[in-house]
């Protein structure tokens, strides 16, 4: 990286990280992401019953 280069971040998750970047005068972007959630296949079952 140079020694001037700007700085721009691509945020993936904790909010609080993003908004200390801004307040840092850096460029950046947030991702809003989560993992996908993995069920058991029962209770998957279970819960396409309810909902």
């Amino acid at each position: 990286m140079q020694e001037n280069a700007e700085l721009r971040v691509i945020n993936v998750g904790l909010q609080d990280f993003y908004e200390a970047l801004l307040a840092q005068g850096a460029k950046a972007a947030q991702i809003q992401w989560q993992p996908p959630v993995q069920q058991d296949e029962d209770i998957e079952e279970l819960l396409d019953k309810f909902l």
